[in-house]
């Protein structure tokens, strides 16, 4: 009875909390709400964050409950901190470091209330809660126009050697029979974002090497920009052959959600072929 009474309290305890927190950062938590479901957005995949950082800490439910709580000051420290930034960025209307300052807020509630044992176990699900934090939009415009300028010239330069006549000028790429506009959603950005997300969410939930994870991690960057590449190559040949119209319309849609599938593919074979690779290096002798 009296387990039930406490666990009943913790509950109330820790909802009391999470309204507190919902209350001092509504705001924030609208923009990040307006940010995920703005058209084109970059961070679409923000809504499921928060579900996925749930499923990490109901996992570790059990570990948490065996660790004996010792509350650190310098969570405390963290929680000041956390609750200053986001005071002078809801002055200032600047909601990025407001975001961030939520990060730091729970982690000092975290360390201050259970200790460094508790924090340690949820370090990645809090810090996985970076995912849904929408950058600065200058930020992520400047990126994306020059990812967007890059993958253009490659895949301008790779049809060039294959013999089509093509040419770019800025974002337009013009074919004998076409002229495309390459815009910012081709710039690969969106797949690098969410596949990174992906990438980090797999290598943590694996059971091997810290190299090993970050080597599989790592390919997300390279898998992305070469998807991408592909998109922009296919754009820009049925440009040529059914008119930009065509190109820029249902295909362009199209090829945004197979660019995605191609990449999640080729993140899980590549991490499938680094698992062989590490076996048969284990497996030498010297």
């Amino acid at each position: 009875m009296d387990a039930i009474l406490v666990k009943r309290s913790m509950a109330l305890k820790w909802s009391l909390v999470a309204l507190c927190l919902f209350v001092i950062y509504r705001d924030t938590l609208g923009w990040c709400l307006l940010r995920w479901q703005a058209p084109g957005s970059y961070y679409s995949h923000g809504f499921l964050i928060p579900f996925v950082v749930g499923f990490l800490v109901w996992r570790k439910r059990k570990k948490l409950g065996e660790i004996t709580p010792r509350p650190s000051w310098t969570g405390l420290f963290l929680l000041l901190t956390g609750l200053t930034v986001h005071l002078l960025s809801a002055i200032l209307r600047v909601y990025f470091p407001s975001g961030f300052s939520l990060l730091l807020v729970l982690f000092g509630l975290v360390l201050f209330l259970f200790g460094r044992g508790t924090t340690r176990e949820l370090f990645f699900p809090l810090a996985f809660l970076l995912f849904m934090l929408p950058l600065p939009s200058v930020l992520v415009d400047t990126v994306a126009f020059k990812m967007k300028l890059m993958a253009s010239e490659v895949a301008v330069r790779s049809l060039q050697f294959s013999g089509l006549s093509v040419t770019r000028e800025g974002s337009f790429v013009r074919t004998p029979h076409s002229i495309l506009l390459v815009g910012d959603p081709c710039s690969g950005l969106r797949s690098l974002i969410s596949l990174l997300a992906l990438g980090a969410l797999v290598v943590y939930l694996m059971k091997t090497s810290r190299t090993k994870k970050l080597f599989i991690l790592m390919s997300t960057i390279p898998i992305a920009l070469f998807c991408n590449w592909i998109r922009i190559v296919a754009l820009i040949l049925v440009s040529e052959i059914y008119g930009s119209e065509v190109a820029s319309g249902f295909f362009h849609e199209a090829s945004g959600i197979f660019l995605f599938l191609l990449a999640l593919g080729c993140f899980f074979a590549i991490r499938r072929g680094i698992d062989r690779l590490w076996i048969s290096a284990s497996g030498f002798s010297f």
